[in-house]
């Protein structure tokens, strides 16, 4: 009896990696469309023949378990709902995902809840989304008790020793801002800009990357207000946008309702140029008046598919092939995009 070909045999063929047989026949990343088709035809040359049923059966089912804050849910939902999705993709794989929400005050009690639960439900992964402005020393420490591969989901986060940093692409962000602006003001911009806190790192770079592209128009930054996304303070805030040079705003969160209220109720005749983040409740409406010319949408639901997708990966090639070769990238930056009032509608 003939013996079948596996994907061993291939690569010993090759003189190459399991990983890089499997990334070709999976179409996956990370080798290039040449070492790619010289896969493919050799494993055809060869008779091999994928059983993806004995595959799935032979692998223990794997367990990703997500944790998410539970407040900030403009941002978080659209995440949750990539997620939700990308598992259900895979539950055919004998792939599961569990969510654990935090409040924002993460106490040493909560962090060892979180490891309890982390614990009893056998997570083989975890994807954890960080709420932006803290997190208690405790819940970092069980994190890493727990000795589980954790990806990173939103934003960067260093308290925490992370696989994968999967999110947004902050610098594009601001360019985009800045270039959308210019279309509609031309060089001459005197911007306003409202981000949540320059010592988080997606704000920062928002704001940075933003900064440089209106100075190099010609441009110029008159006021930069971190507003610790609180709603009051950034109503007062606001006060700035009567200075008469300020002809654009830039707000880097989903913060973007006191600014549009003070503009309502204070600037009516005023031609100002607003452009906000990401297409939060509410935001519709000052759309259609005119007052929002364009948001940043971040895409937060590829976000998340692409999070449970790498940790899926990673978990996978890991425990298949065990090839001290195989390394997952460390940073995964999603694309964002303009959306304008048709694409909120």
């Amino acid at each position: 009896m003939k013996k079948q070909v596996s994907v061993k045999d291939i690569a010993k063929e090759l003189n190459i990696s399991l990983s890089t047989v499997h990334k070709a026949m999976t179409g996956k990343g990370g080798i290039s469309e040449e070492r790619r088709k010289e896969v493919l035809k050799t494993a055809k040359k060869m008779g091999y023949q994928v059983n993806s049923v004995a595959q799935t059966l032979a692998r223990k089912s794997i367990n990703i378990g997500i944790i998410m804050p539970s407040l900030w849910q403009d941002y978080f939902a659209s995440m949750k709902e990539g997620m939700i999705e990308e598992a259900e993709k895979l539950r055919t794989f004998k792939v599961s995902a569990s969510f654990y929400y935090l409040s924002s005050d993460i106490t040493e009690k909560e962090a060892e809840k979180a490891l309890k639960w982390i614990k009893d439900g056998k997570i083989d992964a975890i994807i954890y989304c960080p709420s932006i402005y803290s997190m208690h020393e405790a819940f970092a420490t069980a994190i890493k008790k727990s000795k589980i591969p954790v990806f990173i989901a939103g934003d960067s986060f260093d308290e925490i020793e992370s696989v994968c940093e999967i999110m947004p692409d902050s610098i594009l962000s601001g360019k985009i801002a800045a270039d959308f602006l210019k279309c509609i003001k031309g060089n001459d911009i005197k911007a306003a800009v409202f981000t949540g806190s320059l010592s988080v790192k997606s704000h920062r770079e928002k704001v940075m990357s933003f900064s440089e592209r209106i100075k190099s128009f010609g441009g110029e930054i008159s006021f930069l207000n971190e507003t610790s996304d609180d709603g009051e303070k950034t109503y007062e805030m606001a006060k700035c946008l009567s200075d008469s040079q300020v002809n654009a705003v830039y707000v880097t969160t989903a913060t973007f309702e006191p600014v549009c209220r003070y503009i309502e109720e204070n600037l009516k005749d005023k031609d100002i140029a607003l452009i906000a983040t990401d297409v939060p409740e509410g935001i519709l409406r000052y759309m259609q008046k005119g007052i929002v010319k364009g948001t940043i949408y971040q895409n937060q639901k590829k976000v998340g598919k692409s999070a449970v997708m790498t940790a899926y990966e990673y978990l996978v090639q890991k425990s298949s092939y065990g090839n001290e070769n195989f390394k997952s990238p460390d940073k995964i930056s999603v694309r964002p995009c303009i959306y304008l009032l048709s694409d909120v509608e």
